[in-house]
């Protein structure tokens, strides 16, 4: 069985198949207290709901997001020397972002939805990956060198799980 907690608020249970409504809503009662603070910890690290996967918000914030892209990976570029080819804005499921050796620069259409700085962060990740293509030790050196405060941005993000 399994219980989550999605963006939204809502919780879905997962059970196998042939197991009755009666048994998903004992499990529910037995992890009440596991959801109450689960909540909690979502809505005290200054978490914002994201919208709803839907076609029609993609094709609403796709090019919002472009222009935020293309504006922080200029000025990253411009700062830092950081290189990239191209930025295409996407509706991925699990990904932020992603990097190829060429630096075509993959990022997910709601970044729109993070603080400004966590963006900066993102995107910076994603271009170090074109002079460290790993998470190596030097990659993360290279990442703080730009964004000091990564570990909190990179902590922030995986809060934010995407499905």
């Amino acid at each position: 069985m399994r219980l989550e907690v999605a963006h939204d608020g809502a919780v879905t249970v997962t059970l196998p198949f042939g197991h009755s409504l009666a048994r998903a809503e004992r499990f529910v009662a037995d992890h009440v207290h596991w959801l109450v603070r689960k909540i909690t910890q979502m809505r005290s690290s200054g978490y914002t709901p994201y919208l709803r996967r839907s076609r029609a918000d993609y094709l609403r914030y796709k090019e919002q997001a472009r222009e935020t892209a293309v504006d922080i990976a200029t000025r990253l570029r411009a700062t830092f020397g950081l290189r990239f080819r191209s930025i295409s804005i996407r509706d991925q499921r699990t990904r932020w972002g992603s990097c190829s050796r060429r630096g075509d620069v993959s990022l997910n259409y709601r970044l729109v939805f993070l603080p400004e700085r966590t963006q900066e962060y993102l995107i910076a990740h994603e271009l170090c990956h074109v002079l460290e293509f790993n998470h190596s030790t030097a990659f993360w050196r290279v990442v703080a060198d730009i964004i000091p405060e990564y570990q909190e941005h990179r902590k922030a993000l995986r809060a934010h799980r995407l499905r």
